[in-house]
């Protein structure tokens, strides 16, 4: 009994200093732990019993004709941005300037300078040595 006492007394600071290192491991983790942690739990989900009602007053037909105003005005801005202009170029234009490009590159890249099979089979003779097993 004695014997047994000793052994929890002689683990117990090993515990705690074990319960530290998890303490400060958990403090020291990254933001992106703490919300994964929520996910996984499923917890800081809206309610559906948080989801307003409208009410009379506040009729769902009345705000499609301001909706399609809103539409509308977007559109415009995006058609008045200088990046939603055509393309200057007609496509044949395109096409001459993509085959002029890749007969470029064509010229520029060097011929292939790989080993014959002669080169290879010297290399392997040069290499091919009988080892010793064990």
């Amino acid at each position: 009994m004695r014997w047994s006492v000793i052994v929890i007394l002689a683990l117990f600071p090993a515990c705690a200093s074990s319960f530290d290192q998890m303490r400060e491991l958990r403090e020291a983790a990254p933001d992106w732990y703490a919300a994964s942690k929520l996910e996984i739990e499923g917890t800081g989900y809206r309610q559906i019993r948080d989801i307003p009602t409208l009410s009379a007053d506040e009729p769902i037909g009345d705000m499609l004709p301001l909706s399609g105003a809103k539409a509308m005005a977007a559109k415009a801005r995006f058609l008045g941005a200088d990046r939603a202009a055509p393309a200057m170029e007609t496509a044949q234009e395109m096409r001459v300037w993509v085959r002029q490009v890749a007969a470029d590159m064509d010229e520029a890249v060097p011929e292939p300078d790989f080993l014959t099979d002669e080169d290879v089979a010297r290399l392997k003779a040069r290499f091919d040595v009988p080892r010793a097993r064990l």
